[in-house]
Formats: structure tokens, C-alpha cells, sequence
């Protein structure tokens, strides 16, 4: 019996004012690696990440006071850096995320923070998994940049050559199944959704998908 193998998608974005927003307020210099490997634990919602850069007194105080925080445990201050394992609470977004990442069978594949914005690359194994965490996210107020998305080990075209409106369309398009076949949108349906007319809404995913090819044309090493 043959397995089937399935190419993950990659998906490379910022999202403005996640989590732990008083506290890199309060050390706005401050840069948080999220340690890899963590298991999506809901119960409590768990996260261990590495800090520096800034004052760690002010830092650490502000986590102290936040009301999404439960604990707060040092395990490692011999550096530069220090590593914390915060323990959120059961109402923090932070254990809906989670449910959402297993819900979609979906992996963290690196995670960063720097005032106000978190950048995450992301692998999902199917559109389903991209269209609901993005979803979420917007739903719950977050502004969310996408950066670039790839499936499999294939590099994807860069999203930051494109204008904001160019890639929110774009990436709207293929998250509603406009380029799948059959087609499972309209054109009509995505300029609703943005409330501009067929035609505009027409224009951008042209010229969106132009600025794109045009990137791989350039970086591309055509064989003969």
C-alpha cells in the first residue's frame, strides 16, 4: 500500500499586537525568540521564549501585572538573554491559538516579537488550516501582514513587493478558492468583499500576479 504524501504549506506573516503587548511596551527594545519545539498545550497555555535587549526589571514587571499571565518562571538568566516559561491564562488568546494550531494539524516553525508585532512562519498541511487561523485572527482585531506563501520545499514569491491592497486580494483569492478547479468564488464575491468594483478588484489581482511572475522570472535559474 502506497502513502500519500502531501506538500505543507508555508506561510510566512506578521501579526500586530498579539500577545504580551504590556510588557514589550514596557521594554520596547526588547526581542522575544519563541523556544522551538513547544507542544500546543492548552491546559494551562504554556510558552517558553528567550529575551533581550532591553531592561529586564521593567520587562519582567509589566508580566508580572498582565492579566492574560498566570506565572512566570526564569529558568535560565546566565546570558545576555533569559529564557521564560510563561503560563497564561484560560482566557488568554493564547489558548485559542493553540486549539487552532491543533485543530489544523499545523506547526510553528519559528517565532518572533519585537514591539508592537509578532512574526511567525507557519506550516499547515492544507488550505483549510490557512484560511481558519487567518480568519481568527482578523476576526478577534488582529492586523495581519502576510509576507509570502509556498507549499512544499519550493521558495514562494515575496507578498512585500506587492502593495497592501494587491496582497490582501491576492491572498483573499486563494484562500476562497478562486484559483482552484472548479473555481469555488467569483470575481463578483471578492470585489463584495472589498468593496470595490469587478473591475478594480480585477486589476489588482493582475497586477498582483504580474509583480509576482516578474520575481520569479528574475531569481529563477532557468536549465536548458
Amino acid at each position: 500500500m502506497t502513502g500519500v504524501s502531501t506538500a505543507m504549506i508555508a506561510v510566512d506573516c506578521s501579526v500586530t499586537s498579539f500577545l504580551l503587548n504590556g510588557a514589550l511596551a514596557a521594554a520596547p527594545e526588547m526581542t522575544l525568540t519563541v523556544a522551538p519545539g513547544q507542544l500546543f498545550s492548552t491546559r494551562p497555555p504554556v510558552l517558553l521564549f528567550w529575551a533581550g535587549g532591553d531592561d529586564f526589571s521593567r520587562f519582567e514587571a509589566a508580566l508580572e501585572n498582565s492579566s492574560e499571565i498566570a506565572g512566570v518562571c526564569v529558568l535560565d538568566d546566565e546570558s545576555d538573554e533569559r529564557l521564560y516559561r510563561v503560563v497564561f491564562s484560560d482566557e488568554s488568546r493564547l489558548r485559542s491559538f493553540y486549539a487552532l494550531l491543533r485543530e489544523s494539524d499545523a506547526l510553528i516553525r519559528t517565532a518572533t516579537a519585537a514591539h508592537p508585532r509578532w512574526h511567525f512562519e507557519l506550516r499547515f498541511p492544507d488550505e483549510n488550516g490557512v484560511q481558519t487561523v487567518y480568519h481568527w485572527l482578523r476576526g478577534n482585531g488582529f492586523s495581519v501582514e502576510v509576507h509570502a506563501v509556498s507549499r512544499g520545499r519550493r521558495r514562494g514569491s515575496d507578498l512585500r513587493t506587492l502593495t497592501s491592497e494587491q496582497a490582501e486580494t491576492l491572498l483573499a483569492a486563494y484562500l476562497r478558492g478562486y484559483f482552484a478547479v472548479p473555481r469555488e468564488t467569483t470575481l463578483d464575491a471578492l470585489a463584495d468583499e472589498f468593496d470595490v468594483s469587478t473591475q478594480a478588484c480585477s486589476e489588482r489581482l493582475r497586477r498582483a500576479l504580474t509583480a509576482l511572475l516578474e520575481g520569479v522570472v528574475r531569481n529563477e535559474k532557468w536549465g536548458t
